[in-house]
């Protein structure tokens, strides 16, 4: 076993990748950015890893640090490129080039490294003239060593979200999307030296205090990003406009009509409000309803607390925990390295005609004759069988509907607007009382760790408790508060951090793949061309 484990160790290492690459992009609010790379590398060649990063107007880079295994590199003022291996190792350092910066530093001896790198951006984000805007590649084509994976993720002191903010991404195949309050973008196969991964998002005026001013509309920005894009239509300029517009007017009018009619499948009358924390230390700590989670589904739904896509995570959690599946990654020729997120049914026992059956099996279905779901598979099917999938949810907000309005929370009430009577469902004044609780046991899941009142913690009973984290969305939140209070936890739960990590990205991108918006900035699937023109980020690096 040791002996293969080591050919295993030979065999990446003289592949000479780079794995994975996590980026972390927290936006200051003076339009500066904290970058931190997480990189996972097998090298076995050159004397040190570099990145190239041009095209920065008023930006600088400044504060490069470079860690791995907890030691931290010395930071050298005069970067040699022609020092030795040996000479480099544990160094970094930054070279000024006439186009802006290359961040190096030394790879150390061949083998597996877990880097990880800091620096900051001045100036990030950019002024336009009529909105903010943050454009920036943060992966180059032409790099000899191009990532097998990549996840960017953005953040801000505020929340990010579709109300407010709009999202691309360009040069790569994936997908781009809000996430928690951030903005996620996570590539679902390999890159090679012709992609790239840039990112652009639309600010209103005001939201970060930028010192550097470009002279363009966001319109100018955004028609120069589009081009060669599968994102806009650029080709109905030019000689032969006419035709080639009906042309394509013909070609993409199935695609609007169908992305009209996804748009237009309301879940309620109301729109959903955007979640923000209430009634700080006050604490509620039982779940807000007895019976079924979805019972309460419609008032979280309305409230902004959780979505198809968390209603979905909380189920997968509940059949893992009935035994009913298993949450993995499927390996590739034996590695994990590629794997793709999938789920193995191991029993069919739920009763089709209710609404946890019914997504039970139309999952089963999607999985085809050996039981087993990847999640490329239900992306798949939900992109085509999204009508089948709204239309679930919609029965589930009216379930829940139904069972509230029988509870006394929810009540009808006729109003008069121009003289024609109009029915909206409002909350009775226990129904007020229940959207406290919620508020509040949000709150408590958010800071138990903090209370001195769990003396003896029953795993069992908390892993109950995450999947009422998994239907509100703060499974991440949860596991770390139970992992302050008892560290045994992440041992002795069903639920470790690399199956919710899965189950998550899983749920994700069925989400995603049911509502398809990305040309208007929703989020969505990411384009493999287009992007031209970002104001940070360059071609090459790598290793050398």
């Amino acid at each position: 076993m040791i002996g293969s484990l080591f050919l295993v160790e030979k065999v990446r290492a003289a592949e000479h990748s780079l794995e994975e690459l996590h980026i972390n992009a927290f936006i200051n609010d003076d339009g500066s950015a904290e970058i931190t790379e997480n990189r996972i590398a097998y090298l076995s060649e050159g004397t040190e890893n570099f990145i190239v990063i041009g095209n920065l107007s008023k930006s600088e880079i400044k504060d490069f640090v470079v860690r791995e295994k907890g030691k931290v590199y010395q930071f050298i003022d005069d970067w040699d490129i022609d020092a030795s291996l040996s000479d480099k190792k544990f160094k970094n350092g930054i070279i000024k080039t006439k186009d802006g910066y290359e961040l190096s530093w030394g790879i150390g001896d061949y083998g597996k490294h877990e880097y990880q790198i800091e620096y900051t951006i001045t100036n990030f984000i950019k002024q336009l003239e009529d909105n903010q805007v943050l454009f920036w590649r943060f992966v180059n084509d032409q790099t000899n060593t191009p990532p097998k994976k990549v996840t960017v993720n953005i953040e801000t002191s505020k929340q990010l979200n579709a109300d407010t903010e709009k999202i691309w991404g360009f040069g790569f195949s994936g997908n781009i999307n809000f996430h928690q309050g951030n903005v996620v973008a996570e590539s679902n196969q390999s890159l090679d030296a012709e992609n790239y991964v840039t990112i652009l998002i639309q600010f209103a005026n005001g939201t970060f205090a930028t010192g550097d001013r470009i002279n363009k509309s966001f319109e100018e920005v955004k028609e120069k990003a589009f081009a060669g894009s599968s994102y806009g239509m650029e080709e109905n300029s030019g000689e032969g406009f006419p035709w080639k517009f009906l042309l394509l007017f013909f070609i993409f009018l199935p695609l609007f009509i169908n992305k009209f009619k996804r748009r237009n499948k309301r879940l309620t009358k109301k729109k959903p409000k955007k979640f923000t924390r209430k009634y700080k230390e006050e604490y509620y700590r039982d779940y807000p309803i007895e019976g079924n989670f979805t019972d309460i589904y419609y008032l979280l739904y309305l409230m902004g607390a959780s979505n198809f896509k968390n209603l979905l995570t909380a189920y997968i959690l509940k059949w893992v925990k009935e035994e009913k599946i298993i949450v993995d990654k499927e390996k590739v020729d034996g590695s994990y390295i590629g794997a793709t997120p999938t789920i193995y049914f191991f029993s069919k026992d739920v009763d089709t005609s209710s609404i946890e059956g019914e997504l039970f099996h139309m999952m089963l279905t999607a999985s085809g004759d050996e039981d087993i779901l990847q999640e490329s598979e239900f992306s798949t099917w939900a992109e085509t069988n999204y009508e089948q999938l709204i239309d679930w949810e919609k029965r589930v907000v009216n379930e829940s509907l139904k069972k509230l309005k029988d509870a006394g929370y929810v009540e009808s009430r006729v109003r008069k607007v121009f003289f024609i009577n109009k029915t909206s469902d409002e909350l009775t004044k226990s129904g007020e009382l229940l959207e406290r609780k919620v508020y509040q046991y949000i709150n408590y899941l958010h800071d138990f760790s903090l209370l001195d009142e769990h003396k003896v913690i029953n795993v069992k009973i908390w892993d109950e408790v995450m999947i009422w984290a998994a239907l509100l969305g703060i499974t991440d939140v949860v596991r770390k508060q139970l992992k302050k209070l008892y560290p045994k936890y992440t041992q002795e739960t069903i639920y470790s951090a690399d199956m919710l990590y899965i189950t998550n990205s899983f749920t994700q991108r069925t989400s995603d793949s049911r509502y398809y918006t990305s040309s208007a900035g929703g989020g969505g699937s990411t384009s493999i061309g287009g992007g031209g023109g970002s104001f940070g980020g360059g071609s090459g690096g790598g290793t050398r």
